[in-house]
């Protein structure tokens, strides 16, 4: 008998490993299954001029636990609106309407993306330090428009932002 060529790569991967063996009568192939989070969707975050922080959930997005820096429940979603980190490095480029996925935690190293609270307004930007020893919100923008933030005032960090999900283009 003549194997297809979906039956040739299913051997194929059963040979190295990468999907388990089942036995020769069973039909259909058994993949591993990963945990699954459900982390909330908490809105929008400026990349920007801050916006007025409003948490709420607006949906639950399944995520695969093995894709998470931490075993932690402490993360959230964000969409980013804006284009003040168009050109950022880390966790890369982050475009209007992206989703953010930030790890809640009160502090950051200076150089993360960080979600941050300044009164009433979140903003998502790169942390930075003066040579005086300031705090400093910075952009990292394709958009002059956009200039560090020198934080002489209080400010809160929410999280820092590990990974960005690409919206998806339409068009």
């Amino acid at each position: 008998s003549q194997l297809s060529s979906v039956q040739r790569h299913v051997e194929a991967l059963r040979s190295k490993g990468v999907l388990p063996a089942n036995k020769p009568w069973q039909r259909g192939v058994q993949l591993p299954v990963s945990e699954v989070k459900h982390i909330p969707l908490l809105g929008s975050v400026s990349c920007g001029a801050p916006l007025l922080a409003e948490e709420h959930i607006e949906a639950h997005v399944p995520f695969s636990a093995s894709r998470l820096k931490s075993s932690t429940d402490q993360y959230f979603f964000l969409r980013a609106s804006g284009d003040s980190m168009d050109k950022a490095s880390k966790p890369g480029p982050i475009q209007d309407g992206d989703l953010l996925l930030v790890h809640q935690q009160p502090t950051a190293s200076v150089n993360e993306t960080i979600v941050a609270l300044i009164g009433d307004y979140a903003t998502c930007k790169k942390k930075k330090k003066t040579s005086e020893g300031w705090f400093q919100l910075t952009p990292r923008s394709s958009n002059t428009a956009h200039k560090p933030r020198m934080m002489l005032e209080d400010f809160s960090i929410l999280g820092v932002v590990e990974k960005v999900i690409r919206a998806p283009q339409f068009g």
